[in-house]
């Protein structure tokens, strides 16, 4: 784990893999998604470096790129 957050609302924590990828759980423990980073020869994997949440969603970055997906209800 390289990084490591949970939401403001304490209904979810997210962690960020050393090889890049993101994993999200609710509070009951489900995992609710696992979010691989796209390795390509221009943006190969890399470890994620910071996390935050909004409201509806989780965003990371990776190297230079940042990552957003949403999180269901």
């Amino acid at each position: 784990v390289s990084a490591l957050a949970i939401s403001p609302d304490g209904a979810y924590v997210a962690a960020g893999r050393t090889r890049g990828g993101l994993q999200v759980w609710d509070r009951s423990g489900a995992l609710v998604g696992s979010f691989p980073h796209d390795d390509s020869p221009l943006f190969p994997a890399r470890e994620v470096g910071a996390i935050a949440f909004g409201p509806d969603r989780v965003a990371w970055s990776a190297g230079v790129q940042i990552f957003e997906r949403e999180l269901g209800q």
